[in-house]
């Protein structure tokens, strides 16, 4: 069976990395390269772009110029790929020492999300999910300072992981300063560098992100959609809440995390899972972070799990449902049809909700046994 696993890998490396290096650019990556070629071009990366992404994600354009989305080797996808694709293997590794690994590799490797989003539309969120899984991986093997620097790269490509790294600096009894330092220095040098070329523009992705209108899967588009299930009391468009319920989720979930030393790696997914929950901009590609690191705290934490069958259903449901969807939105060009758009949210909200809830029992039940042994 190993050497069978082992030649399925090779065969997906070898086939999604040629894919991101040859195929054309859809989706989101035409944005991208008009926005590192305005860098190229010695204009502000920031003015005119729509650009939504840190300091670190702008670097990008001196890998490559770029002229026709059809005469051009893609490197920059071809790292979003990788990143994702190593970062995967590292999680199908830890799965093999408890026999999890035939279902990891069908998780991780041969879902459509991974396929449409990260192979063929290019999504960048498949690099900050690869560093942000290295940042999980090397934390959790004590190596601090790889952990901070793989955790910084992440963050100065896009904030998400901003909800992330105080699990990992601060527990209830000490502050990690080793990690703290390096993680620190690293965001410093890498936003002084970008405002010495960019000055206070770089500011623009935090008002960008803020201005955007709800969309697909979040909760804030299905109440403002069609059906407007709040209008009997005057209620037609909530997105303004949408900041107000991520900070609420992550300072109770760092709260009680701090109270009661629960889990670090249950608390931090939970983190970004209440950001992606709450977040208005509710996008496909927004979930392979959410994947990845699901994946690594269940494989973490298998010994807890594997008795608790009522665990897996709702996040079998829930990824189906995702997988479904991602399918569909790119067999139909973008649900360019009826009004499923619109009614999206709700369903999505639900089943995440209740995975979420999932989250807060497997730390309770932690929690209990810890302080049994």
């Amino acid at each position: 069976m190993e050497k069978e696993l082992k030649k399925i890998l090779i065969f997906i490396f070898i086939i999604a990395s040629i894919m991101s290096l040859v195929i054309p650019y859809h989706h989101d990556y035409g944005a991208y390269v008009r926005q590192w070629n305005a860098i190229l071009q010695e204009n502000n990366p920031y003015m005119g772009t729509g650009n939504a992404y840190g300091a670190f994600y702008n670097f990008f354009a001196y890998l490559g110029i770029y002229q026709d989305q059809y005469k051009y080797i893609s490197i920059q996808r071809f790292i979003f790929v990788l990143s994702y694709l190593i970062a995967s293997y590292f999680i199908f590794k830890q799965a093999k020492k408890i026999k999890l690994a035939p279902y990891i590799l069908i998780l991780l490797f041969l879902n459509p999300l991974f396929w449409i989003f990260s192979v063929k539309y290019g999504s960048n969120d498949s690099f900050l999910a690869g560093m942000t899984l290295f940042g999980f991986f090397f934390y959790n093997k004590k190596e601090y300072v790889y952990s901070a620097i793989f955790f910084s790269i992440a963050i100065c490509f896009k904030f998400t992981p901003v909800f992330i790294v105080p699990f990992f600096i601060f527990s209830r009894n000490k502050v990690n300063f080793k990690f703290l330092i390096t993680l620190s220095l690293l965001i410093f040098i890498t936003y002084l560098i970008a405002f010495l070329n960019w000055g206070e523009s770089i500011l623009e992705p935090f008002l960008f992100g803020n201005r955007r209108a709800s969309t697909l899967f979040s909760i804030f588009r299905f109440i403002r959609g069609t059906l407007e299930p709040l209008s009997v009391f005057g209620i037609k468009n909530l997105d303004s809440y949408s900041t107000i319920l991520i900070f609420t989720s992550f300072l109770t979930n760092f709260f009680f995390y701090l109270r009661y030393n629960l889990d670090r790696y249950i608390s931090a997914l939970l983190s970004i899972s209440f950001v992606i929950l709450f977040y208005k901009v509710g996008h496909h590609q927004f979930y392979i972070i959410l994947l990845l690191l699901s994946a690594f705290v269940f494989v973490l934490n298998y010994d807890y799990l594997k008795n608790y069958k009522q665990f897996w259903y709702p996040f079998t449901l829930f990824w189906m449902w995702i997988f479904f969807f991602t399918i569909l939105f790119d067999f139909t060009d973008g649900y360019y049809f009826g009004r499923i758009v619109k009614i999206l949210g709700l369903p999505t909200f639900l089943l995440h909700s209740w995975c979420n809830i999932n989250l807060i029992k497997l730390n309770k039940i932690k929690y209990k046994q810890n302080l049994i042994i």
